[in-house]
């Protein structure tokens, strides 16, 4: 029985060790903690209540994750080595190497193109001639990468809108972001 025990044991410690890492991203807490500590042993009163503080107010939970089965399953390693890792440059003539390029470009199309911007802003401001982020609905990450994509696009040629930055930043439900005013250009 005592074998088990300590198999058992065992196999908690290195699951605890495991969750720890996980939920830490890979930072080992308790030696950063015990760092932290001897540090604070040697500050005098004032100091470590101001170490303190600004550790309280530094301290943010950003995100909290739950393992599954999948994060102890054992991965098959890839062979990088491997003779058929791609195609041979020398076998493909310039047409087939131009018909795979298109392929390729047709299948992944830019999601955030100046094209897709423009339309995406075409419809949500319908006939107004200005938006701000405050004033539209930002639920998804698309919406929040199509007001950054305006940022990117403004005064360039082809794209029919100029961009105002804010000073403000403006809380959405996926994003913090600058209010910036998005305005049709004058044609």
């Amino acid at each position: 029985m005592g074998y088990i025990d300590r198999k058992i044991n065992t196999y908690y410690n290195l699951y605890s060790t495991r969750m720890m890492m996980v939920l830490s991203d890979n930072t080992n807490l308790e030696h950063e903690l015990n760092r932290l500590l001897i540090f604070m042993k040697n500050l005098d009163d004032e100091d470590r209540e101001m170490v303190l503080r600004h550790l309280s107010e530094a301290h943010r939970l950003m995100s909290m994750g739950y393992i599954g089965k999948k994060s102890f399953e054992r991965r098959k390693k890839s062979n990088p080595n491997r003779k058929t890792a791609g195609l041979s440059v020398s076998s493909l003539s310039e047409d087939e190497r131009q018909r795979l390029t298109d392929e390729l470009l047709s299948e992944t199309p830019d999601r955030y193109s100046v094209e897709k911007v423009q339309k995406h802003f075409d419809r949500l401001m319908g006939d107004r001639k200005k938006i701000r982020v405050e004033e539209s609905e930002i639920r998804t990450r698309d919406d929040a990468m199509m007001f950054a994509a305006s940022i990117i696009y403004s005064g360039t040629e082809g794209f029919h809108y100029e961009v105002e930055l804010g000073d403000e930043i403006v809380e959405t439900e996926v994003a913090r972001i600058r209010n910036v005013t998005v305005k049709r250009r004058e044609q």
